[in-house]
């Protein structure tokens, strides 16, 4: 039994596996399964890497996961393709979103231990510097009394920053100074403009799209408008408590794909004037109807700009997804064509 597993991972490392992600033919000895356990996907080492070298980097690890199944990507093969100061980062990263997931526990102002807070007061007793503090607010236990609101509590840092004590100080503790006022802004700016998750609590703040919304540190959905956590559509279908897009956010749509559709317009008219070829397909993301100009079958969609072959109607994004699909080869879709 032994023996033919060994023969079996003999055989796969000397096969032609195709990568899922860049569409390259790589030798199995250069793939690697992302979740072992979870799901039985394999992609070439190289993709690997760039995935967790690039979600680390943007904080982003909550999208660590297999691009094929969506199974979570476990620390010790994240170990493999980053470098040491990666994976620090990523640990780094992976504990602050636990413990912001955890509504009882916050840091030490002072020495930035860990600690559980007591009770429903928010009241944190250190054990490293014996410090008691809000849990809210951040600075020393006031029993009986309201927290600073985010803008009093700026106020009041940049009142320390402006004194002549600061100056005084060492650098450690400038550094920190600037680091509590830094998170006071943003605190105030979640305030005033954002939402928080009903989860962990988390800051959000919506630029565009709709009022569905998923943290970045939990991945709870919530509504934007309300702050109620939702599952689904539900809350906002017709004679629901919200609406899933807001007036402004349509109108502002609207004018842009008005501009987008006039333009494509504009160019096949000037094809037609040409005397090009032109032919109608439907993007294969969003159904709108394109025109392929000339004899290119690259074509990108006026309205969601995804690119797609318009010969067989498969998403083809530019770059080494441009390669693979198209060419010479067998099974491959010609990039020129007059059909």
């Amino acid at each position: 039994m032994r023996h033919d597993a060994t023969e079996r991972a003999r055989r796969f490392a000397r096969a032609v596996v195709r990568c899922d992600v860049c569409f390259d033919d790589v030798a199995g000895s250069d793939t690697a399964r992302v979740a072992p356990g979870a799901c039985a996907h394999f992609f070439c080492a190289s993709c690997v890497a760039t995935i967790a070298r690039t979600h680390v980097v943007e904080g982003s690890i909550a999208s660590l996961v297999c691009p094929a199944c969506g199974a979570s990507i476990p620390p010790h093969v994240l170990r493999r393709f980053l470098s040491d100061e990666l994976y620090e980062r990523y640990e780094t990263i992976a504990l602050e979103r636990s413990l912001a997931a955890m509504p009882d526990a916050s840091r030490c102002p002072r020495c930035e231990r860990v600690v559980i807070e007591d009770g429903d007061d928010h009241c944190g007793r250190c054990l490293g510097c014996e410090y008691t503090f809000c849990g809210l607010c951040r600075e020393s236990w006031h029993p009986g009394e309201s927290c600073l609101t985010p803008e009093r509590k700026l106020e009041v840092l940049r009142s320390r920053g402006g004194s002549g004590a600061m100056a005084a100080l060492g650098e450690d503790a400038r550094r920190k100074h600037r680091e509590q006022l830094a998170d006071a802004m943003a605190l105030r700016y979640v305030e005033k403009e954002g939402q928080r998750c009903p989860n962990c609590g988390f800051g959000v703040v919506k630029s565009e799209g709709c009022n569905k919304m998923t943290c970045g540190n939990c991945e709870t959905r919530f509504c934007y408008k309300c702050g109620d956590a939702v599952d689904g559509y539900e809350h906002f279908r017709d004679g629901g408590k919200c609406a899933l897009f807001d007036l402004d956010a349509v109108a502002a749509w609207e004018r842009e794909m008005n501009a987008a559709r006039l333009n494509a317009e504009g160019r096949q008219r000037d094809a037609y004037v040409a005397g090009d070829v032109i032919a109608a397909s439907n993007c294969p993301s969003c159904r709108q109807m394109c025109y392929k100009l000339a004899n290119n079958n690259h074509i990108r969609c006026w309205s969601c700009g995804q690119r797609y072959c318009h010969l067989c109607r498969k998403t083809v994004r530019r770059g080494a997804e441009t390669a693979a699909h198209f060419g010479p080869g067998v099974g491959k879709c010609r990039q020129h064509s007059a059909d």
